[in-house]
């Protein structure tokens, strides 16, 4: 059962010809909770006293194949919110053949049919389970996707050891398509991507830019690897993208790798310069500014060291740095309070806004300026001691007459 509440969600479904859907199930979810409802003769399911948030819909009926909504129905608190649906017939179709480059048939290619979600509002209602509408090229190329909805449908068509794989967008209702796949050498391309000191960038996300657009994830040691079928004549880029770092960018011609199935492209991540930025408010727990506080802003893997001081209302502020997720901000506030330290932490171009409030250090305050020497006599500058010191320095010179005075001085601690 769901949360209970103060909101409510009104859920109507109609036909593609405006008429009431009865008997209709629907199912409202958020997380793992869920309330199930069937719609009246007026096609309505009422979800009242539930609590507010962002919920996804199921629909079933015996006509249709299982359907969502391809947004989140978001409702706020003591909201109702009302939410048509409008059920496709589901009864289109999308047909047509797949050759090669040189017009021969290509039997035995999987194609898999995709709503286009981008075109489709939050309450629309799309396939659950996008398995269903699949096909299969036969003997001579033919194939036929059935069952579908209207709109825009995003078709995925599998290659093999001598195809590439590509996609291509088709309107459902569309029964003339001919898809060509591109004839060439299965190539296996791999690398390592690093850092600008040699040093892996794991989770860097490597692609190739064009159409067939194949991607991999650097692992722990930088490495990725890409497979894909190219002509003799084709050139094949490889960019590497990274929080922190600039692009890069590689581009191998297949005339330097005649007869090779393996291309070993390595990428190196250059630090993004100019993006990020930390500030922050350095205050007492009295709420007074500390001025004048150094600051120091470090991130290694980007070897980033900057420091700055605090104005006169407690502010800093350190900006063109390099996006990373790995900073640490330490803050040195002089006399009675202690370091401050932050880490790890994750910057971008959003930067970062901070409230620093450093502790009271235990004992007396921290003196300003150097510590006094270790025999230094309790009583002080104006004491004997330091008349003691006058008299060694004019030790040697005539004495002055002047009358006699005599003052007892306490031992030295």
């Amino acid at each position: 059962a769901l949360t209970r509440g103060a909101s409510a969600v009104s859920v109507t479904l109609l036909d593609h010809e405006g008429g009431p859907v009865a008997d209709a199930l629907t199912r409202l979810l958020l997380g793992h909770r869920s309330k199930a409802l069937a719609t009246d003769p007026d096609g309505v399911a009422e979800f009242v006293d539930i609590a507010d948030g962002a919920y996804v819909l199921h629909v079933e009926t015996g006509s249709r194949p299982r359907l969502v909504t391809a947004g989140r129905l978001v409702v706020g608190e003591n909201e109702r919110l009302e939410v048509t649906c409008v059920l496709e017939p589901f009864d289109l179709v999308i047909a047509g053949r797949v050759v090669d480059d040189e017009g021969d048939a290509v039997p035995g290619v999987r194609i898999l049919a995709r709503r286009v979600i981008s075109a489709a509002g939050a309450s629309d209602l799309v396939p659950f389970d996008e398995a269903t509408q699949t096909a299969q090229t036969a003997a001579d190329g033919f194939f036929e996707l059935v069952g579908l909805d209207r709109g825009d449908h995003e078709l995925r068509v599998s290659g093999s050891p001598e195809h590439a794989t590509s996609d291509h967008v088709v309107r459902a209702g569309t029964l003339d398509v001919e898809i060509i796949l591109v004839t060439g050498r299965a190539v296996r391309v791999h690398g390592v991507v690093t850092d600008a000191r040699e040093r892996p960038v794991s989770g860097a996300q490597v692609s190739t830019p064009d159409r067939r657009h194949l991607r991999d994830v650097a692992d722990h040691r930088g490495e990725y690897e890409l497979r894909r079928v190219v002509r003799d004549d084709e050139r094949v880029s490889v960019v590497a993208r990274a929080a922190g770092y600039r692009v890069a960018r590689r581009t191998i011609d297949p005339e330097e790798h005649p007869d090779g199935l393996e291309w070993k492209i390595d990428l190196r991540l250059d630090p993004e310069e100019g993006r990020a930025w930390i500030a922050g408010a350095i205050h007492a727990d009295s709420g007074e500014p500390l001025p004048a506080t150094r600051v120091e802003v470090h991130s290694p893997e980007s070897d980033t060291l900057r420091t700055v001081l605090s104005g006169a209302d407690g502010r800093f502020e350190v900006r063109d740095l390099p996006a990373g997720d790995d900073y640490e901000v330490r803050v040195r506030p002089r006399r009675r309070f202690a370091d401050w330290r932050r880490r790890p932490l994750s910057v971008d171009e959003d930067g970062v806004d901070l409230e620093i409030r450093p502790l009271m250090r235990a004992g007396p305050p921290r003196p300003w300026g150097p510590p006094p020497p270790a025999n230094r006599s309790a009583t002080g500058p104006s004491g004997c001691a330091a008349r003691s010191r006058r008299r060694t320095r004019r030790r040697g010179a005539p004495r002055r007459p002047g009358p006699s005075r005599s003052r007892t001085c306490p031992p030295a601690r």
